[in-house]
Order: structure tokens, then sequence, then C-alpha cells
């Protein structure tokens, strides 16, 4: 079996994939919201989605209730208002340790969940970091406590999908009486110096849910005026990826990290990258830093003749023959360097300089050679036999 080889349609498959994943994100991303756009299927006052909170956020307006959003870090909630609303789906749960810590320091916090159960599925809740549990309700009407029900309270409740199957310290303000204990539904719970009211299914508060019964957005007022006490209410948008200073980068990781289609994305690139690698191959020979090739002194006088003969530096080359005839029959040197086109300096130079204007090689070796003949001053054979 041949070893698979990367080839360029590969590549240009790989790169229109790539960009149908980024074109699908764009097309399926948030729908429009009041200034930043909203997020379909999370419980945001951004988003005019039947999952949204926009219409609980304009209701607030219209009844006098200060209402703002908080877009900052859990971290900072001690500098925040007095009173928050926290309300999640199916999106990643945050750490709410900060929260916890905030409402022992004296905050008021209203906290729902308005994720759609799905068989199977494990989930962390919301309420876990209160030490409290939920599951399924067990079906039949919703019983307000006299304290939230009032004087008076319209009919069309919608019945919760969901209640408290452990709740300790609490108080209950609303419960489901399909069992022969009536189940919790929303609860009261003081901690520290400071209140949590717990509604286990809070989708009474989304904006489809306000907009169907007239009962829903009465129990919705009710909760944050006892949540407000008049002073001003908070939602809490930075559990829905609303975050000050939050990049862009950090937007796509988040998607990648918390949602299907981002799970798929991360393992298609890493899949896509181990066949790359596996595939590749080498575009050339790892070499190393240039570096000069080094030349031998037999090399480097071979260069210098031929530079100087292509030249037709003849009087340059009998000039250089004669000092080495000087260094061999240890002679004194010349007087005077030789310059080019200068007078010669003595009767060496003399008749070196008479020969290189003939321009011819083999009469300057010849005469360099009679001059070696000298006894004891050059081998047998001198320099013309070398």
């Amino acid at each position: 079996m041949k070893g698979f080889r990367l080839q360029g349609s590969h590549l240009l498959a790989g790169g229109l994939l790539a960009l149908l994943f980024v074109g699908a994100l764009l097309l399926t991303g948030p729908g429009k919201g009041e200034s930043e756009g909203g997020t379909r299927g999370v419980p945001s006052t951004y988003s005019d989605a039947p999952e949204g909170l926009r219409a609980l956020l304009l209701t607030c307006g219209e009844l006098g209730i200060p209402a703002s959003r908080w877009t900052r870090s859990l971290e900072l909630l001690g500098a925040g208002p007095p009173a928050l609303v926290l309300i999640a789906g199916d999106e990643r749960i945050p750490d709410l340790a900060p929260v916890r810590a905030w409402v022992e320091g004296g905050g008021r916090l209203l906290i729902g969940d308005t994720a759609v159960a799905r068989p199977g599925r494990l989930r962390r809740t919301l309420f876990e970091a209160f030490d409290l549990a939920v599951r399924p309700s067990p079906g039949g009407r919703a019983v307000l406590e006299p304290e939230v029900e009032g004087d008076g309270f319209p009919p069309g409740l919608f019945p919760p999908a969901r209640v408290f199957d452990r709740a300790p310290g609490s108080d209950p303000l609303a419960t489901v009486s399909g069992d022969a204990d009536p189940a919790p539904w929303i609860v009261s719970i003081p901690l520290g110096r400071g209140e949590v009211i717990a509604v286990a299914d809070g989708s009474f508060l989304t904006n489809d849910r306000l907009l169907a019964s007239p009962a829903c957005p009465v129990l919705a007022v009710r909760l944050l005026e006892r949540v407000s006490r008049g002073e001003a209410v908070a939602f809490c948008e930075s559990v829905h990826g609303y975050l000050e200073g939050g990049s862009p980068l950090g937007v796509v990781w988040a998607v990648l990290r918390s949602t299907p289609p981002g799970h798929f994305a991360l393992q298609a690139g890493a899949a896509a990258s181990l066949l790359l690698i596996a595939g590749a191959r080498r575009f050339g020979r790892v070499r190393r830093a240039a570096e000069a090739p080094r030349r031998s002194e037999y090399e480097h006088v071979d260069a210098v003749a031929r530079l100087l003969r292509r030249s037709g530096a003849w009087r340059e080359v009998a000039t250089l023959l004669a000092e080495g005839v000087r260094r061999r029959l240890d002679l004194p040197p010349s007087p005077r360097p030789p310059r080019p086109g200068g007078a010669p300096s003595d009767d060496l130079e003399t008749k070196v300089a008479s020969l290189a204007s003939s321009g011819d090689p083999r009469r300057i070796l010849a005469a360099l050679d009679e001059i070696e003949r000298v006894p004891g001053a050059a081998p047998e054979g001198g320099l013309a036999s070398r």
C-alpha cells in the first residue's frame, strides 16, 4: 500500500471546507438585538428571540423600576448594584463563587434557569453554588404564597417543568401541588447578610411567556420588586458573553469551546493538522548558514595566476617572480617596492622589466631560470624544470 501524499487538490478542498465553516458561523450568528444584537436560545436582555429577556427589561422601565445591564466581571460585583438578576439557559455555566460571596456580603440575587431539559443529558445547574438541587416537576397546579400572590392574581400561569429537590434553609414562595407534599418551585434563601430568590424553572420570564399570559408579567414584577426593594437592579449579561474588554478572539474561543459546532471544528482542525503533518514533504534540504568555501594555498596561487594572465599584467607577474627569486637566492630585496610603470631599481628588476614588455611568459621564466642557476642557489633543473 502506497503512502498517502498530500496533493494540491487536498489543500484546496481543506481551504474550501474552512471557508464554508466560517460562512456558516457568520450566517447563523446572533440575531438583531437592542444595541449589540441578541443571541438565539440565550436568555439575554439584548435578545428579542422567544427565549430572550428583552421584554422583561422593557417592563421594568415601564413600571419605574431602575434597571441596567451588568457587563463586567463577576469578580467586581462588590462595586456593582445592590440587586442582580441572573437568568441562564443552555449556555455554559460559569463559576458562581464570586456571586455567592457578593450575596453573603449583603447583595440580593434573583437567579433562575430557563434551560430546556433533554433526556439523558448531564448538565451543571446554576443552583449548585447555593447548595440547591432540582428535579423534574411532578405535575400539577402552581400555588403562590400569600406574600407573592397579594390581593389578587390573574389566571394563566404556566406550570413549571422543574422544582427543587433539595433546598435547605429556604422559605417557599411558590410550590407545585402534584405530590402529597408540595414541591418548592420558587424559594427565598437568606445567605449571610444577603438574600437569594431562586426559581427552578424561570421560563415564565422569557419574551414569549410574558407576551402569552397576563399572569407571567405579574409574577415577574413581584419577584423583581422583592429583590430590588426600591433600589436599582441589574441584569447580568456577562454570563452570556457580553463582557466589557472581551476580545473577538475570546468570543470565537468561547464558541469553539462551549458549542457542538465548535467542538466539531476543533476536532476537524486537529485531524487536519495530523493529516498535514503525516503527508507533508520537505520543499528543500535543511542547510546551514552560508559559509564562504576556504581555498588551499595552491588554489589561491592558481586563482591569482589566472587573474593576472587574463588581465595581461605581465609587468606585475615578472615583478612577483623576481621577488620570489630574491628570497630563494637570499638576495637583498629591491631597494624600493616595485611600482607599476616606475623606473627599475636594480639590474634584476631592469632585466625583468625588459622581458615583461614582450608579454611572453616563457621568456620571463627562462630569464629567471638563468639567474637561478647560480651554483648552490637553486635545486637541480632550475625554475623552468618545475
